[in-house]
């Protein structure tokens, strides 16, 4: 790591569960024709031709949210993303450091990366799934996974995948392993439903539990199907988090989005027209 990178580390508590939210952004360089490797990056303002993409460069955030409902969220590090390379790539490198510097001193707590639907793939979990710090992870609703192939039937091949899990086809469900259902200040009446040990096709060699939330059942139109993925870390069972815990600790991923904004707005973090950006993002994050 480097030093303002471990040194903010470093006045993280060390005991009670944090949630370290990641996410990427651009900075737009539409004029600069002579800087690097500037690429096409999707962002929330219209730019091109009418759409949300930008000419630029993309950058990956990782930060700290001590609070779940609040609009700053303190920042780890922030990293540029090159050509070479994708948000998923670069997220996993950076939630990849994280863990391992924090298991040298995070004494007993449990440190979770939350992340939203980009994230939510074989490709991010797999890299995490041996370091020891949790992921929580928002997942397509149009997601098929699959379950645990079974024991060995003593003929032929044995099978890598067990029973389809389709979101989008309720009757491939099967039971739950965990069922709540809560009032939420925020979400009113929520029911949530657990179900362990699916994967990918891709990766069958990753298994992680999957959340379904439903949220705002008092109303007449209750809002859309939210999945998250949980993969806990190696020393600790899918089921030692109750499934409510794991729906609030995600809660704690929306602040790093306004931060973003406010860094930008407010602290000019994406102001100076420098031929290298790089060194002068590693500071007003700080």
């Amino acid at each position: 790591m480097g030093w303002l990178e471990s040194y903010f580390v470093q006045q993280i508590p060390v005991t009670g569960v944090h949630i370290y939210p990641l996410d990427s952004t651009a900075w737009a360089h539409p004029e600069a024709k002579a800087m690097m490797d500037r690429q096409y990056v999707y962002s929330p303002t219209i730019a091109v031709d009418g759409r949300s993409i930008v000419v630029g460069h993309p950058y990956s955030v990782l930060a700290w949210a001590p609070e779940r409902h609040s609009s700053w969220t303190p920042l780890v590090s922030v990293q540029r993303i090159k050509s070479q390379q994708t948000a998923v790539q670069v997220g996993a490198e950076r939630a990849k450091r994280l863990c391992q510097y924090r298991k040298a001193t995070m004494g007993q707590a449990l440190d979770i990366i939350a992340a939203d639907g980009k994230y939510g793939n074989h490709r991010f979990l797999a890299p995490l799934k041996d370091e020891p710090c949790g992921v929580l992870v928002r997942l397509r609703c149009d997601r098929v996974l699959y379950g645990a192939p079974g024991s060995y039937s003593g003929r032929g091949r044995p099978r890598v995948h067990g029973d389809r899990f389709a979101f989008k086809e309720s009757d491939t469900w099967g039971e739950p392993a965990t069922i709540v259902e809560l009032e939420d200040e925020h979400w009113g009446q929520v029911r949530l439903r657990r179900w362990d040990d699916l994967h990918a096709r891709e990766d069958a060699d990753t298994p992680f539990s999957v959340i379904l939330v439903e949220a705002h059942l008092e109303r007449e139109k209750p809002n859309k199907l939210f999945w998250l993925a949980c993969q806990p870390p190696p020393d600790q069972a899918a089921g030692d988090q109750r499934v409510s815990d794991l729906w609030y600790w995600y809660q704690h991923r929306w602040p790093v989005e306004p931060s973003i904004r406010f860094r930008k707005q407010y602290l000019y973090w994406t102001l100076p027209r420098f031929h290298t950006p790089d060194r002068w993002c590693d500071l007003p994050p700080k």
